[in-house]
C-alpha cells in the first residue's frame, strides 16, 4: 500500500471518529457505515429521518442530507437560511474534517431540529422551494432557446431544448424538430 492510500485511509478513519464522537446522540436510530468508490457515507436513520454525512474519496468534500424516511434528500444548504449558506468543505487533514463535522452538527441541531420532528410541513417547504427553483431555471432556459431560435442558432436550439425535452409544450417540440432538420441539412 502505497502513502497516498495510506493516508486516505487514516483520514477516512479520522472522519468516521469524529462523525461518531460529535454524532453520538443520534445513535439511538439505526446507524451504518458504508463504503463505496465514492468515499465513505454515514448513515443514521431516526425514527422518520435519515441523516446522511459524505466523504468524497476524490475530493474530499465533506457535506450531508436530510430525507424523510424513503422520500428525496435535501443538502444541508437547502435547510439552512440565506444569511449562513456555506459552500462544501475540502477536508485533507484531520483538523479540517473536525471542523466539518462540528459545524455540520452545529448547523443541523440549529436548523435540522423541525426535520428531526418529523415534520412532513417542514419537508413539504422544502419541496416547494426546490420546484421554485427548478421553475426558474427552466424559464431561463426556455428564453434563451426562444432567442437563440429567433436569432437563428439552431445548435443552440437543440442544446437547450434537448436538456428540457420532458418539459417541452407543442410548439417548442416543433421548433425542436425544425432546429433539427436545419443542423442536420447543415452539415450534410
Amino acid at each position: 500500500m502505497n502513502d497516498y492510500t495510506k493516508r486516505r485511509l487514516e483520514l477516512f478513519a479520522y472522519f468516521e471518529e469524529s462523525v461518531n464522537n460529535h454524532f453520538d446522540d443520534f445513535r439511538n436510530g439505526f446507524f451504518d457505515v458504508i463504503k463505496s468508490n465514492m468515499g465513505w457515507e454515514i448513515v443514521y436513520m431516526l425514527e422518520n429521518v435519515d441523516i446522511r454525512i459524505y466523504y468524497e474519496r476524490v475530493s474530499f468534500e465533506i457535506y450531508s442530507t436530510l430525507a424523510q424516511k424513503g422520500e428525496i434528500e435535501y443538502s444541508i444548504d437547502e435547510i439552512l437560511p440565506d444569511f449562513c449558506k456555506r459552500k462544501y468543505i475540502f477536508a485533507t487533514d484531520e483538523t479540517t474534517i473536525e471542523k466539518a463535522v462540528s459545524e455540520l452538527k452545529a448547523l443541523m441541531m440549529c436548523y435540522g431540529q423541525r426535520f428531526f420532528e418529523a415534520k412532513t410541513l417542514a419537508f413539504n417547504e422544502l419541496m416547494e422551494a426546490r420546484k421554485k427553483i427548478e421553475s426558474y431555471n427552466l424559464e431561463v432556459l426556455e428564453k434563451k432557446a426562444s432567442n437563440a431560435w429567433n436569432s437563428g442558432n439552431y445548435v443552440e436550439v437543440v442544446t437547450l431544448y434537448q436538456s428540457i425535452y420532458p418539459q417541452l409544450n407543442a410548439i417548442q417540440k416543433k421548433r425542436l424538430g425544425v432546429s433539427l432538420k436545419k443542423v442536420a441539412a447543415s452539415k450534410g
